[in-house]
């Protein structure tokens, strides 16, 4: 689903603003179901599990930070979220957006550095633009991906996924088991 890809995008770009270190797989919620024709597709993505954002993680070192990628990695922006980054004008901007969430001056300005750098990074065409209206094709899902960014994660779990979602059945409840797996009933 090409919608699908540009939330991916659209996540990663938000874990590297906030500073998200934790994000992997397992971190995501997916809604997986069928399409018109009866195939198992998936249909979005959803972000869980966000309490290592913000802090001030070292993007600028070579130290690798968990699971996060860095604007020269990301590959792919929407222009939707490009306008986004761009109407956050300063600093100040940011800080009166995110006040009330117990953030401190300094996990705000580190926001804000991580912020300019995907500006830059879009400016300068290190990660490429995709208009809105180019993401209702399937044009990009036969895009290489690069190596270490959320997009060739899903492509290597979008595999294991054809697998498991072959036959499909009525879920009719999930349990969160002590072992931090879901079950099936």
């Amino acid at each position: 689903n090409p919608e699908v890809l540009a939330q991916i995008t659209d996540l990663q770009v938000f874990d590297f603003i906030c500073g998200n270190v934790d994000r992997h797989m397992g971190n995501m919620i997916y809604d997986v179901g069928k399409n018109d024709n009866g195939k198992v597709v998936l249909k979005g993505i959803k972000g869980i599990d966000n309490d290592c954002a913000f802090g001030i993680p070292d993007v600028s070192s070579n130290v690798k930070v968990k699971q996060m990628v860095k604007p020269e990695k990301m590959q792919f922006i929407r222009e939707s979220m490009v306008k986004k980054l761009k109407d956050i004008k300063s600093k100040s901007t940011l800080r009166y957006r995110l006040s009330g969430n117990g953030l401190t001056n300094e996990e705000i300005d580190a926001a804000w550095e991580r912020l300019v750098m995907v500006r830059k990074a879009a400016k300068k065409g290190v990660i490429t633009m995709v208009p809105d209206d180019y993401w209702k094709s399937n044009l990009l899902l036969n895009t290489k991906t690069i190596p270490g960014n959320y997009l060739s994660r899903m492509k290597s779990l979008a595999s294991t996924a054809k697998d498991t979602f072959k036959e499909t059945k009525e879920v009719k409840d999930i349990h969160y088991v002590e072992d931090s797996t879901y079950r099936r009933v």
